[in-house]
Parts: C-alpha cells; sequence; structure tokens
C-alpha cells in the first residue's frame, strides 16, 4: 500500500484494525457449567506435541523455495513466479495472496524449474481476485451451481464508488485472510492470460483477448509519448481528480503553489494550467506501469467471474500472529515461527502483513525508518499497524541480526538490532529490476528483501493449498452447496458478539435444498484456533427444514486442526442427494482446556465497510443456519440484529474518533456460519433402484 490521500489511509486502517481486533480476541472463557466432553481421545496428546517438536528439529537452518530439492536429487528447484510491480494501485493484499497461491500450486504439482531460472509454469491474476472480491454476487451469478439464488446482492456493492472512480476498487486495500473467502467459494483463481470468448468484440479498443492481465482495457502505459486522444483525455480526467482531492489533505500546498486560491473555479483553474504545468509531469509514478486511467473494469456476469480455467482450493492455514508479546523485551513465539516454517517446508507461500516504511529507493532513512536499505533487512521494533502485504518464500535461521541495526549520522540507531538471529526471506510486489518494470528494489534489484522473526508488525500469516491437476480431473464438475459469500474480515463467536451461549454445548448448522441430484464428497469450515475439534455430520431427507437433525443420519466422524483456516474434512463414504433433497451440515468448533473441558467457539463471519462509496449487504434468509440453543435449534436469524448492534456498539466510538463521523449501522454486517457441502457425479433416484450409476 503506498502513499495514499489521508482519508484513503485512515479507511484501510480502520478496516484492518477492526478485523485484527476481532482476530485477536481469543477464545471465549468457559462457564463453570458449561456441559464437559472427556479429555480423552479429544486432547492433542503430548506424544503429538514431541512429535511436533522433533519435526520442527528437523527443519534445515535454511530454507528457499527458489533453491529447494524437494525430489532429493540434489538439485534444487525454483517454485516461486517472478516478481510483479502492484502499481498503478494498492493491490498489496491480492499480489501477496497470489503469490502464496502460485507457489503452493507449482509445488503441488511437481512444476519447479531449475534454481537460477525464471518459472513462468503459471501466471495467476491478481486484477481478477481484487475486482471480484469487491463487487457483489448478481443475478447473473447464481444462474451457476456455486452460488444459490438466496444470497442474490450479497457482498459490496460498489456502484457508488465506481461512478466516481471504474477504478477506486483497486485503491481499496484489503486483509491477509481475503483469499480464504474469496477461493473456498468456488472462485478459485484464475489464470492471467485465459481468454473468454467475446471479449475483445465486445469491448470496443481491447488491446487483446486477456481481460484478466493486470492492465487496463485498452493496455495504455503511465509513460507514452505517442498516446491517442482518448488516452489523453483519460489522463486529463485522472488528474483532475487527483488534484481536487489533494484539497483538505496534507497535499493542498502543491495546489497552492501552481497559483490556485479560494475564489477561483478549481476546474477552470485546473484547465487553465494543465498543459503548461501538469500534463508535462503528470504526477504519477515515472516508471512504465499501466496507466490507472485506462479502464481496468470487468463484466458483472457469470462468464467472466467464473470464466477461464480456475484452481480448486482444498484449505487455508491460518498462523497465529503476531510472532512476539511485547512484555519487557521482544520474545519470539516458537510455536508460531515453526508454523510459518512448517508451510515454507511443505511447499507453501505464506503471505502476511507487515508495518512497511518505504515505497521506493531513496527514501529517506530516519530514526522512524525501520528498513536498512544497505542490506534490505526490516525490523521493526516497535507495535506499528501493518499496512502491506507481502509473501514469505523462505527462511535463514543464521541471518545475522547486525543486518538489521540502522546507522544515521554515523550513530547506530537505538533499538534497531533485534535480540536475536534469523529472518524470512520475502518476495515484494513493487517490481525488480529483471522485471518489466525495470525497477530498482531490494537485494541487487531482485524485488526481496530480509523481514526479522523479531519483527513486531506482522499479522495475518496465511497460506492456501489447491488440488492438484490430476486430483481436479478426478473430481470432475464440483457443485458448493454454500450461503457465506459475504467477503468476511474476520469471524466471531456469540459470546464475543453479545449473546450468551458460553454454558451450553454449540452446534452451528447449515441446511440446503440440492439444486441437482449428486453425491457429496466433502464438506469445509471454518477454524479460529489453533487445536481446534470439529465434530460433524450430515443429515439427509429433513422432514422439518427448522430442525437440522430431523433426518437420516448419513455420516459423522470428528476432525483435529492444527492450524485456524478453511477446513475441508472428506467424508469417509460420499453421500448421495437427490435433486430437491434437504440435508443438513452439523458442526460443532471446540478446544480442550488443561482439565480436559470442552471450550466451544462458533465462527460467525463479519465484515465493515469503511472506504468512500463502499456499501456492504450481508444476506441471512430464514432456514439457512441454525444454532443448538439448550435442547432446541435457533434461527440465525433471530440473533442477527443483536450481533450488529454489539459489534457496531463496540467499534463506533472508535472508528468515529479516527474517521472524524459515526459510521452507519448498516456497515457493519455479519453472514450465515462458513459451513460448506461439495459435491460431484450425478444421482437419481431411478438409477439407484436399478443400481446403475448416472
Amino acid at each position: 500500500m503506498e502513499k495514499k490521500l489521508r482519508k484513503m489511509k485512515k479507511a484501510v486502517a480502520v478496516t484492518l484494525a477492526v478485523a485484527m481486533s476481532l482476530i485477536s480476541a481469543g477464545m471465549a472463557a468457559l462457564a463453570e457449567d458449561a456441559p464437559a466432553k472427556t479429555a480423552d481421545d479429544r486432547v492433542i496428546s503430548e506424544e503429538v506435541k514431541n512429535q511436533l517438536k522433533a519435526a520442527a528439529d528437523e527443519f534445515p537452518e535454511k530454507l528457499d523455495l527458489r533453491d529447494y530439492d524437494k525430489d532429493g536429487d540434489g538439485k534444487g528447484e525454483n517454485y516461486v513466479t517472478p516478481v510483479k510491480a502492484q502499481h498503478p494501485f494498492g493491490t498489496c493484499w491480492a499480489h501477496g495472496t497470489i503469490a502464496a497461491a502460485e507457489i503452493s500450486y507449482l509445488f503441488g504439482n511437481d512444476l519447479g524449474t531449475p534454481a537460477g531460472t525464471p518459472n513462468n509454469n503459471i501466471d495467476l491474476s491478481e486484477k481478477d481476485f481484487a475486482w471480484y472480491y469487491y463487487h457483489g454476487i448478481t443475478v447473473d451469478d447464481i444462474r451457476t451451481d456455486l452460488f444459490p439464488a438466496s444470497q442474490a446482492g450479497e457482498g459490496f456493492d460498489y456502484s457508488e464508488a465506481d461512478a466516481k472512480d471504474r477504478n477506486s476498487c483497486y485503491n481499496a486495500g484489503g486483509t491477509v485472510n481475503h483469499g480464504s473467502v474469496f477461493f473456498m467459494s468456488g472462485q478459485g483463481p484464475v489464470h492471467e492470460l485465459d481468454t473468454v470468448e467475446g471479449w475483445a468484440a465486445d469491448q470496443p479498443g481491447a488491446a487483446d483477448d486477456h481481460p484478466y492481465e493486470y492492465k487496463g482495457l485498452h493496455g495504455w502505459k503511465i509513460m507514452d509519448q505517442n498516446e491517442s486522444d482518448e488516452a489523453k483525455e483519460a489522463r486529463k480526467e485522472y488528474n483532475y481528480r487527483l488534484f481536487s482531492e489533494y484539497l483538505g489533505t496534507e497535499m493542498e500546498t502543491v495546489v497552492r503553489g501552481m497559483g490556485y486560491t479560494d475564489d477561483m473555479d478549481f476546474r477552470t483553474w485546473f484547465d487553465s494550467v494543465y498543459e503548461e504545468n501538469i500534463r508535462p509531469g503528470t504526477y504519477i509514478d515515472d516508471l512504465d506501469y499501466y496507466a490507472p486511467f485506462d479502464d481496468w473494469t470487468l463484466p458483472l456476469n457469470a462468464r467472466y467471474r467464473f470464466g477461464g480455467d480456475r484452481l480448486y482450493m482444498k484449505e487455508s492455514r491460518i498462523m497465529q500472529t503476531p510472532l512476539g508479546a511485547a512484555t519487557g523485551i521482544f520474545t519470539l513465539d516458537e510455536d508460531i515461527l515453526w508454523s510459518i516454517k512448517n508451510e515454507l517446508v511443505n511447499g507453501h507461500g505464506v503471505v502476511l502483513a507487515y508495518f512497511a516504511d518505504q515505497s521506493r529507493p531513496g527514501d529517506e532513512i530516519s530514526e522512524q525508518s525501520y528498513m536498512n536499505t544497505g542490506t534490505w533487512a526490516q525490523y521493526t521494533n516497535s507495535r506499528e499497524m501493518a499496512n502491506h502485504a507481502v509473501c514469505v518464500v523462505g527462511y535463514d535461521d543464521t541471518y545475522p541480526r547486525g543486518n538489521f541495526t540502522r546507522m544515521v549520522d554515523g550513530k547506530e540507531v537505538e533499538g534497531s538490532t533485534p535480540p536475536g538471529d534469523g529472518a524470512f526471506i520475502v518476495k515484494n510486489s513493487w517490481g525488480s529490476l529483471d522485471g518489466p518494470s525495470g525497477r530498482d528494489w531490494g537485494i541487487n534489484g531482485s524485488g526481496y528483501f530480509y523481514l526479522s522473526y523479531y519483527d513486531q508488525s506482522v499479522i495475518s500469516a496465511e497460506s492456501y493449498c489447491f488440488y492438484t491437476e490430476e486430483e481436479k480431473k478426478a473430481i470432475g464438475s464440483t457443485t458448493i452447496a454454500q450461503y457465506d459469500l459475504l467477503p468476511a474480515s474476520s469471524y466471531i463467536s456469540l459470546t464475543e458478539a453479545g449473546v450468551d451461549n458460553s454454558a451450553k454445548e454449540s452446534k452451528m448448522a447449515n441446511a440446503f435444498t440440492a439444486a441437482q441430484g449428486n453425491y457429496l464428497y466433502s464438506i469445509s469450515v471454518i477454524t479460529n484456533i489453533p487445536g481446534t475439534f470439529v465434530d460433524y455430520a450430515v443429515y439427509k431427507d429433513l422432514k422439518d427444514p427448522a430442525d437440522p437433525l430431523s433426518g437420516t443420519l448419513a455420516a459423522e466422524g470428528t476432525e483435529v486442526f492444527l492450524y485456524g483456516g478453511y477446513q475441508r474434512i472428506d467424508l469417509k463414504e460420499e453421500v448421495p442427494v437427490k435433486e430437491g433433497e434437504v440435508y443438513s451440515v452439523v458442526v460443532s468448533e471446540y478446544c480442550m482446556d488443561d482439565d480436559g473441558h470442552a471450550i466451544y467457539k462458533e465462527a460467525i463471519p463479519f465484515t465493515m465497510a469503511t472506504g468512500d462509496g463502499q456499501k456492504l449487504k450481508g444476506v441471512i434468509n430464514p432456514n439457512e443456519s441454525f444454532l443448538l440453543d439448550g435442547e432446541s435449534w435457533k434461527d440465525l436469524t433471530e440473533y442477527r440484529d443483536v450481533i450488529i448492534n454489539t459489534i457496531w456498539e463496540q467499534y463506533n466510538k472508535e472508528v468515529a474518533e479516527l474517521l472524524g463521523f459515526d459510521i452507519p449501522k448498516d456497515s457493519c454486517q455479519i453472514d450465515n456460519f462458513p459451513i460448506k457441502a461439495y459435491g460431484h457425479g450425478t444421482y437419481s433416484e431411478s438409477a439407484a433402484r436399478s443400481g446403475e450409476s448416472d
């Protein structure tokens, strides 16, 4: 996230602050009269913990997924795609996420290239991710088998913002866990150069047939001495908006310095000085990026939202952060460090957020800066709020702590040396010397830097796992039964949301009506806390649509997950459901305390809209999501107002103080429980009676 206008900085900061405060809220306290599960096989045993510790001891001192000997033949392979440039927009969150996804896909499909050579075996689209994340479900989208008709209109509505600036969503910022929500809903990453039939024909002036490529429709560049009349006009209007937004910000001195006074009509003044004083420099980054004044929009219909060859996401893994606690001297959390290393050892890139104090070479280094540009090593030694997302591709336990030390006027900056050695190897999205941008940033101009294990700004580390092409082929066409299509920033429990459910055994359930006959092969849930147990059950042929247990038990089991994140559970046997059949997926999520008591924690998706022109809608209809209230089931719609009121009252004051005005209550939205069911193949009762398979 580069330097932005003050208003945009605040909006992004609030989104991150609210999301992180909820994520870090922890588990609810256990009431004394809460029912207890036995400790027996549901507690992660000391033996398992010892196995994890032993595995950590086997980790190499250094690991770099650009030079990783996966098959043990003594030759390193590169599983990392080339460094990209996110400019001209603030899409670091999309670039970091996509970079992690590319690594996981390449590693899972054995698509490494010899170490030291570029790996162009995949190039996924940041543009598709950023655009459709911020544009909600349309009526056309629900005609697919992936989105139910009941959820039409859910998600962000950017129509108001688009009317002012059609590309505004690319500067909206984002949190790291956006990838989980988006990809798990069936909107998996798409290849950058995939085509959709009719794109060029339907879009006058289209540069090519690649709608998902990270550029505008016409392919205009920032630096273009021979641009068309249309491009010149678009450039002028872009600069007009930019300069008009300077008024009332710290950048107003630029406008005043060019002769503008309060008694002038701003448009008239701008037109009079544009050609001579503004046009030559453009006040846009002078490197060779695609232009922000081009048309970067994508069609809001299913042909493009689901177009191209998309990856199937299996699950995501969220690592608890920050890495340490500010209790006197900063202490490294070895368990968290282990979890990030473990993902890298298993070939998963890790996207995380941290505080970036520089956006380009040559930025002034002061005592308030944290990057040592001599070594390109960053150590943030205070609790700064994360403002930039990147992708971790490796680590080095032996990286010297002294490489982070910063000098100002020949003197060492106090506190600039971390307590110990060790660093992550990080891929940025600000370009590189050998990339298309030709930007000299990072270690030897590579676009990479080192981030200390002890950095105090790191939050929200996450990795992704996708089905391999072989697995994807075996699964075939997939349907997803789901209601949680709100782009969630975090997940909260009922207790955190102001509903007293601490003395009850918590169960969540979603009831679905099969759009077509098929076979359920897996379900998914989201967990917040490492070591969460999930009891699950599938019930067929519900007799009462308001009672998730009123059918026939078809599958059940218990799983435990070491990470938080979207968790995929493969059913032991596929469950056939016929078209129109109502079935349910019932889950309990809990952790065990030291005395063997279960601490239940529901997962309610929550998001707050804070940006200019952002509107948000969470759709929860009756007979979709249910919560066990003692001996009876309650529809989640009964809790909706209570939950939203609690969240809004809790955060409105601090948000209002930061932004300078109250936020509308409807900017706080919750969603159905994040419980999904995945089906494939075809099933009908007639075929079942005859013993045949459709």
